[in-house]
């Protein structure tokens, strides 16, 4: 199998270094464009509030795999009121001892610290790297190692400049948001079936050139499409996503599992 890699993701190995976690069982999920003005919504916030509250004795670790938020931006203390339901739940998953990770994805340009401060979140971009049960892991939104032609790494320098935030956060704060709906709605909209499937089919690809290169496991994100394969006793997931279908992974010393959520079910 040839590898897959972009050159971008050599310069990552580089700066970060593998962490041993302290959990025997991780979550990772990913994609829930909380504050999107879609159908469906309130459903959605239900679904992952009742998750979420369920999880205290189930995992040690939440690892968020990006784009949980349709768009982030701080203003300081302030957090939009659509988004306060699940800072809220954070802070309660935090204080049941539940250790909280955030890797940053396409949507989510200006998160800093406010996350760190209110929940206790650990942020890790563009990915992290760890070590469990005697294996290795990759986890990561994953768009930067598919999203490499040149207008969209213009794009995303544009987003993640910090001078650019600030400027952007002079805007009337309404005026602010409602571009940033926009826009997000115009990335999402985008990405139709076929769009999708060609891009789950492109992160597999990466997936499995991960576990090529060493990995024991690889949980990625990005294409909304929920995905598992093996490869030499290697494993890849995709987490999917919580706008019309509420998929995650986890992961114990029975490997990695992907899940899908009923509400109803619980």
């Amino acid at each position: 199998m040839e590898a897959f890699f972009p050159m971008s993701f050599e310069r990552w190995e580089k700066k970060v270094q593998p962490v041993d976690l302290a959990a025997s069982r991780i979550t990772f999920l990913s994609d829930a464009h909380l504050g999107a003005t879609i159908h469906g919504a309130q459903l959605r916030e239900d679904a992952l509030r009742s998750f979420l509250e369920d999880l205290p004795g189930k995992t040690d670790r939440i690892v968020f795999l990006g784009d949980m938020f349709d768009f982030w931006i701080e203003y300081e203390g302030w957090i939009r009121p659509e988004l306060r339901f699940f800072v809220h739940a954070l802070q309660a998953l935090s204080h049941a001892g539940i250790r909280l990770d955030y890797v940053p994805g396409n949507h989510d340009f200006s998160i800093e610290d406010a996350l760190k401060r209110t929940c206790n979140v650990t942020i890790h971009p563009p990915h992290i790297e760890f070590r469990l049960f005697g294996k290795r892991f990759f986890a990561s939104h994953g768009d930067r190692l598919t999203d490499t032609a040149r207008h969209h790494r213009i794009l995303r320098r544009m987003l993640w400049h910090p001078g650019n935030l600030r400027l952007y956060k002079r805007l009337p704060r309404s005026t602010a948001i409602r571009l940033a709906l926009w826009f997000s709605a115009l990335s999402r909209n985008s990405k139709n079936d076929a769009t999708q499937m060609r891009s789950a089919d492109t992160m597999r690809r990466v997936g499995f050139s991960l576990l090529q290169s060493g990995y024991d496991g690889a949980i990625l994100a990005h294409t909304h499409k929920a995905d598992t394969a093996r490869w030499n006793g290697r494993q890849y997931c995709n987490t999917g996503q919580w706008l019309h279908r509420y998929t995650y992974v986890t992961l114990d010393r029975n490997g990695l599992i992907l899940h899908e959520f009923l509400p109803h079910s619980g």
